[in-house]
């Protein structure tokens, strides 16, 4: 795994902003709202996207708490299915 992001809902503008501490501008910006959105309303979802100064797209998994107000991605190696299950129920506690 190269890299964990969370990100959480701006109620105000209505998009995923980048968690505070985090870097708050992410390359083809687009492309990362586009992925957060589909990560909001399927739960979690898979796609390449640019990250850093890596040249290559890197692997990217999402997964979105059940209210829909946080997202963490993990870039690189996806993490296994139990690790994911475990985000999954810790999830609401980031939230909050």
């Amino acid at each position: 795994m190269a890299q964990v992001l969370v990100f959480g809902l701006d109620t105000e503008i209505g998009k995923f902003l980048p968690a505070p501490g985090l870097p708050q501008t992410l390359r083809e910006g687009r492309r990362w709202q586009e992925f957060l959105r589909r990560c909001a309303q399927a739960g979690s979802a898979e796609s390449a996207l640019p990250a850093g100064n890596a040249e290559a797209d890197l692997p990217a998994w999402g997964h979105c708490d059940a209210g829909g107000e946080v997202i963490v991605v993990f870039l690189g190696t996806p993490p296994a299915a139990a690790t994911r299950a475990a985000i999954a129920a810790l999830l609401p506690l980031l939230g909050a």
